[in-house]
């Protein structure tokens, strides 16, 4: 039997902690990340503000890192003087999510609960962190962002919030932010605070609510200039991206598909008005999915514009976008030819799995603006976007049409024998977009068709109630 002697047993001890701090030592060392930025040693309380240049670009595409790019060496503290250093939580082996964010941000004060979401979601797989940085729409003080130089600028969200604040000028004015923040917000990632130089934001920004994905080796893989904010669809993007990054996602969306239904490709209007067309996408599997949709091809005149929308919203101007789908879910894709002078406009969208790239669809889309089109009816458009969703649903559906000439719409709820569950509307109906909710709690669960009917012509939309 193999016996050590106390001065054995207690070199042999001596010798493993050695090598357990050689090995915290050198951990992360082989980790190659650009130079190191911002200060060495950690910022005083009385360390002053430098000064803060300003950022023209508010759409922050151009500033910062991009895909691909290895990030730098940084060491931020939290609010209570912890050390933080991106090598060292690199070397722990998990990908990295940053977002920047300020108090008087109304985009970061609506978005931190989908970072909370993130968390809950990706918490033993993923660290998220938020970096607190310049104050984004300070009171008396410049605002960084605005369009004119040298312009204070508010904004309508913080006055309604009664959010007004300075801009910090010492480093213990930026951390009694954090505290303002970490009391009134229910954040559950770590706030790091950036230096009094803003090192951090000059380097990853400047920006806003910048979102960065970093792989354990330190490159960016996911990189929204907004997060999670209507310019990235409400953050789809990186979620695809933290899904692509953590999940083995060959195997498990490969069988994932979707279709799609378009009940008319054309549109005709008046000139100068906004003609839109719709298509529901559905996601025929049991599987959550992603949908890159984009511009494959278009020929509109000088003067137009053609914007689209992944989730039924408001149609805005965009390259490309991703829409989100929950298993058997089906969302409506909306596009709008923003028409000026008299002309015809050609779009045609890719729509393509992200995960599947055998699961792909072209959808060509027509508009003609035309001063001879001065009723509803020459343009062959009585009732434009009857869309209704969420589809399945489950205690509320919404119900979107838009009129173009005063008329009575009648609206209903029909099952599958032809029986009415539910009458919607009866009425003559205002010139304009309407949104209805459409309280369903009472209707059992199973198939059925809304029917919106005007001037003798019905337009169906199928539905499923799930509880």
């Amino acid at each position: 039997m193999l016996r050590m002697t106390i001065i054995e047993l207690k070199k042999f001890l001596c010798l493993m902690l050695f090598v357990c701090i050689l090995f915290d030592d050198l951990s992360g060392q082989d980790i190659k990340l650009k130079p190191f930025i911002g200060q060495s040693v950690k910022p005083q309380d009385t360390d002053l503000i430098c000064e803060i240049p300003f950022a023209p670009d508010n759409s922050f595409k151009s500033y910062g890192y991009q895909i691909g790019d290895t990030i730098p060496d940084f060491t931020l503290y939290t609010l209570d003087d912890k050390e933080f250093n991106i090598k060292n939580e690199l070397s722990k082996g998990k990908p990295i999510l940053i977002v920047t964010g300020s108090y008087t941000c109304p985009v970061f004060r609506l978005r931190y609960k989908n970072l909370n979401a993130i968390y809950d979601d990706f918490y033993d797989r993923l660290s998220t962190f938020i970096v607190y940085c310049v104050e984004a729409h300070p009171v008396v003080d410049v605002s960084p962002y605005t369009n004119s130089p040298g312009e204070v600028w508010i904004t309508p969200q913080n006055e309604a919030e009664g959010i007004y604040f300075r801009q910090p000028k010492t480093y213990l004015e930026r951390k009694d932010m954090v505290r303002l923040t970490s009391e009134s917000l229910n954040i559950k990632s770590e706030i790091l605070i950036d230096g009094p130089c803003n090192e951090y934001w000059t380097h990853f920004g400047p920006g806003a609510v910048i979102a960065y994905l970093i792989t354990p080796d330190g490159v960016v893989v996911g990189r929204n200039s907004w997060f999670n904010s209507w310019m990235n669809n409400k953050g789809y993007y990186m979620l695809r991206d933290i899904r692509a990054l953590l999940s083995k996602t060959t195997e498990f969306y490969k069988n994932t598909v979707f279709i799609t239904n378009i009940s008319q490709n054309k549109v005709k209007g008046i000139p100068g008005n906004s003609l839109e067309l719709s298509a529901e996408i559905t996601n025929t599997s049991d599987k959550e999915m992603f949908i890159d949709i984009k511009v494959a091809d278009q020929n509109i005149p000088m003067d137009w514009m053609v914007n689209f929308s992944a989730d039924g919203g408001f149609p805005i101007d965009m390259d490309s976008v991703v829409m989100y789908l929950k298993p058997l879910e089906t969302k409506v894709f909306k596009l709008a030819f923003r028409t000026g002078k008299k002309g015809q406009g050609y779009a045609k969208m890719l729509f393509s799995n992200y995960f599947n790239n055998s699961n792909k669809e072209y959808i060509e889309f027509f508009a003609e603006a035309d001063s001879s089109y001065s009723s509803i009816d020459d343009a062959e458009q009585l009732i434009d976007n009857f869309n209704v969703y969420p589809n399945p649903a489950e205690n509320v559906l919404r119900i979107d049409y838009k009129v173009t000439t005063s008329t009575n719409i009648k609206i209903q709820i029909i099952n599958l024998d032809g029986k009415i569950v539910k009458q919607i509307t009866d009425k003559i109906s205002p010139i304009g977009r309407i949104s209805l909710e459409v309280d369903i709690s009472n209707i059992p669960s199973g198939c059925y068709l809304i029917e919106l009917t005007n001037n003798g012509k019905s337009y169906f939309k199928k539905i499923n109630i799930k509880r």
